[in-house]
């Protein structure tokens, strides 16, 4: 639930041409009925009943990657999780632990950003995905450089393009021992990252990679 929906709904409600639902009228509105704007952090997903199955069993795929790895060919391996976050925001009353979010494929947000954290708990850049038809400003990539990457379309979230330029400078600049140690991206099932052009961009870089089961990621 949005500010203007808010807004447009009371015009609807009250029915008075001489009422306006102004920005003043909103922030009074929220401090009468004590709402807030509210950001989505966590998705509750309906698990299937052999889920905890599933989690044993991508664990122990991982396990015996590194049994091969580390133990046959010698190489320590470098193990990183990447997701994306959506930056969804609705209103609701003050101090409710808990909200309902209906979602739908029109649905609007302003960015996205997307962390990978290593093994050892060493956060990489994280990528932001900007809901805009322009151009991010040079002066505010230069500004994050290398701390953080920065792009803009108008859908605010991961394309394949964004995500294989990621790769490039994110991580495969990392920097490792390639006779030593070996690279392994651990991500979900996201549509971006099952394709074909990611999955061959990372085993061209040397990397090793896996998608992790939809309800191993409980």
């Amino acid at each position: 639930m949005s500010r203007n929906r808010i807004k447009s709904e009371a015009i609807i409600l009250v029915a008075d041409p001489m009422f306006c639902s102004s920005n003043g009228w909103f922030s009074n509105f929220s401090k009468r009925w004590r709402l807030s704007l509210r950001v989505a952090t966590k998705v509750i997903q309906k698990l299937s009943e052999d889920y905890a199955t599933q989690i044993i069993d991508f664990m122990s795929s991982i396990k015996q990657k590194r049994i091969e790895f580390e133990e046959k060919r010698k190489m320590k391996i470098l193990f990183g999780n990447v997701d994306q976050v959506p930056f969804q925001t609705t209103y609701d009353f003050k101090g409710s632990r808990e909200i309902n979010l209906v979602r739908t494929t029109g649905v609007k947000q302003r960015f996205t950003v997307q962390f990978t954290i290593l093994e050892s708990g060493i956060f990489l850049p994280p990528l932001f995905v900007f809901k805009s038809r322009g151009q991010i400003p040079q002066k505010l990539k230069d500004k994050f450089k290398d701390k953080a990457l920065i792009f803009s379309n108008s859908t605010g979230w991961v394309t394949e393009s964004i995500m294989l330029d990621y790769l490039d400078q994110i991580w495969f600049n990392l920097n490792i021992n390639v006779e030593k140690e070996k690279l392994f991206l651990i991500a979900d099932k996201f549509s971006v990252h099952k394709m074909l052009s990611i999955q061959n961009k990372l085993k061209d870089g040397g990397s090793l990679y896996e998608l992790i089961q939809q309800d191993a990621q409980a």
